[in-house]
C-alpha cells in the first residue's frame, strides 16, 4: 500500500490491493495504530511517498491530514462517522472494479469533517 502526495497541489492518493485495502477498513475499526507504506518505485503524478498512514481514534468526525513533519498521513475520528468511513472503504475495495478509483472529500457527507483534506482512493499492485 502506498500513499502519495503532491508538494505543490497538496493533493493525496491512497493506493493498495483490494485485500490491502479492506485489511485497512477493517484496522481503522480496532483502535490506535499505524501502518508502514511502501516508499518504492515513481510516484509520478505525485512529488513522492509518504513512509507511515496513522490512525487515532476521537469521538469526532473523520479528519484525513498529511502530516508534513511526520512523512504521514493521519485519519482520526470514532463512533459512527469512522464505521461509516470504514463501510465505505471496504465497499469500495471489495466491489470496485480495478480501474477504478472514488474521492473521499468533504461534501456534507456527514462522516467526514470539514477540515478533512481531500483523499482519492485507487487500486495498484
Amino acid at each position: 500500500m502506498r500513499v502519495s502526495v503532491g508538494d505543490k497541489t497538496g493533493e493525496i492518493e491512497l493506493c493498495g490491493t483490494s485485500s490491502e485495502l479492506a485489511g485497512l477498513a477493517e484496522r481503522l475499526l480496532s483502535g490506535e495504530g499505524s501502518v508502514a507504506l511502501a516508499t518504492e518505485g515513481d510516484p509520478s503524478p505525485y512529488s513522492r511517498f509518504l513512509s507511515s498512514l496513522r490512525f487515532v481514534p476521537e469521538a469526532a468526525p473523520v479528519v484525513i491530514r498529511w502530516i508534513v513533519e511526520s512523512d504521514s498521513l493521519e485519519i482520526r475520528g470514532g463512533g459512527a462517522h469512522l464505521e461509516l468511513f470504514a463501510s465505505n472503504l471496504k465497499d469500495f475495495a471489495e466491489e470496485a472494479a480495478p480501474s477504478d478509483h472514488t474521492h473521499v472529500e468533504y461534501c456534507d457527507r456527514g462522516y467526514l469533517a470539514e477540515e478533512s483534506e481531500a483523499l482519492v482512493v485507487t487500486f495498484c499492485d
